[in-house]
């Protein structure tokens, strides 16, 4: 079929949608599915347009070729963004976003946790199995030969330019730190059926590395 994809519904203004306008913000997909799909009106704008905003440059593209529970789709794209989409104790459905760099604003905004609604707390060091210093992005899925044409797997560090540390993530100096015996353990290697952009596959690659690379 001759589709170019999801056009954008939720356009308030449709007499302005360009014919070319097709939806490629992961979270302007979501939005969609959520409201036009599953009929699913009340969804907290502001969530929204920060999930939004930090996907500014994401860009998915994929097939769904067969029929699918709205629920598990929605979780499987999330799982290549930054955020996790969720349905509220209100019935709102929102977005829990990680951002790539926090401000004082968002601090000062931040739901405080008061000590005495605290019952027990722990913590303890990630299982070295667990820490990662390298990524890889399998993308561009070909749905005839179900397998990924794409991939991105050139160590991440090189990208880090502001961290003069950035040859200490894939050194024996932090695998002996982190107690990692191989550094083919700290590989972590993922697929994604929704990216057939390089820059966004790279962009979640550096995601996941941010995310995985320290305990």
């Amino acid at each position: 079929a001759n589709v170019k994809g999801r056009i954008n519904t939720f356009n308030d203004h449709p007499d302005d949608l360009d014919v070319d306008d097709f939806i490629q913000n992961p979270i302007d997909i979501i939005y969609d599915i959520v409201r036009k799909e599953i009929g699913h009106e009340a969804i907290n704008e502001d969530d929204y347009i920060e999930a939004k905003n930090a996907h500014n440059d994401w860009k998915f593209g994929f097939t769904v070729n067969k029929k699918t529970n709205s629920k598990k789709l929605i979780e499987e794209i999330a799982k290549s963004t930054k955020c996790f989409p969720k349905f509220r104790n209100d019935g709102t459905f929102g977005f829990n976003t990680i951002k790539d760099s926090y401000t004082q604003t968002d601090i000062d905004n931040a739901t405080p946790i008061k000590e005495e609604e605290v019952i027990n707390y722990s913590f303890k060091k990630t299982k070295p199995e667990q820490i990662v210093s390298e990524v890889g992005v399998k993308y561009k899925k070909d749905y005839a030969q179900d397998s990924y044409t794409k991939d991105v797997f050139t160590y991440i560090a090189s990208e880090f330019t502001y961290n003069k540390y950035d040859d200490f993530y894939r050194s024996p100096e932090r695998w002996e730190y982190y107690g990692i015996d191989n550094p083919e353990d700290a590989f972590l290697e993922v697929e994604s059926d929704y990216i057939r952009d390089a820059d966004t596959a790279k962009k979640l690659r550096l995601f996941l590395f941010n995310h995985y690379k320290n305990d």
